[in-house]
């Protein structure tokens, strides 16, 4: 399969430099708005909540990446499962903030204010800003169907993506990954913009060059690091 692919990446005059020697560096950076929501969920999970509460998630997810199925995704452990606290992450920091769409008859341009929709305080609550993967369960239990047209990270209707299936659980996965590696207390935040990061009140930035500063350090102890 990647002779084919070279073969195929050869015939459109492709650099054949040694960064093009794997096709896949061409393929995945498509999935660039896949590892933005992985880092904010991440940043939520990891330093934005008190220990308790993000241990119970941490378990979620660690149990998800013992079993990753359809069925271990969605099955809630109290009330949220890892599909709850992916969903959640994909609501408040979608991976397209806005869809736009063009009338080809009279060249008008309409826009969908997808993160706007996924927050408003009508549909969400008045906590839509705040990352809480129980809401799911609160939604369903009280019948609220509203949200099921609001949330739409993926788009809608006819212009769904084809990833919509398969990239929540691409994100479960790759946030348990990083959990599991740098989740514990071994390992602190610094950087320009940690205080964006930690301070509540408000999402973290949605932007494209977002938290470009940030930077793990693994502490051994209060005064020696590496």
């Amino acid at each position: 399969m990647q002779k084919s692919l070279h073969h195929e990446l050869d015939s459109l005059s492709l650099s054949t430099s040694s960064e093009n020697e794997n096709p896949l560096n061409i393929l995945l950076p498509a999935y660039e708005t896949l590892w933005r929501i992985v880092l904010r969920c991440f940043l939520e999970i990891s330093f934005c909540h008190s220990s308790d509460v993000a241990a119970e998630w941490k378990d979620v997810l660690s149990q998800f990446l013992k079993n990753m199925t359809a069925e271990q995704f969605g099955k809630r452990i109290g009330k949220f499962s890892a599909r709850d606290i992916v969903f959640e992450a994909l609501r408040l920091y979608p991976p397209t903030k806005r869809i736009y769409r063009q009338d080809t008859d009279n060249g008008s341009v309409f826009a969908v204010d997808v993160e706007f929709i996924q927050r408003t305080e009508e549909i969400w609550g008045t906590d839509g800003n705040d990352f809480r993967p129980e809401r799911w369960f609160e939604l369903e239990s009280k019948g609220n169907v509203a949200y099921k047209e609001a949330w739409m990270p993926f788009g809608k209707g006819k212009f769904l993506c084809p990833a919509s299936k398969m990239a929540p659980m691409m994100v479960g996965m790759l946030v348990g990954c990083l959990i599991d590696a740098f989740g514990s207390d071994h390992w602190v935040l610094e950087g320009e913009g940690v205080k964006d990061v930690i301070s509540r009140g408000m999402p973290l930035d949605n932007g494209r060059e977002a938290f470009e500063c940030l930077s793990l350090r693994r502490v051994i102890d209060e005064k020696f690091d590496v």
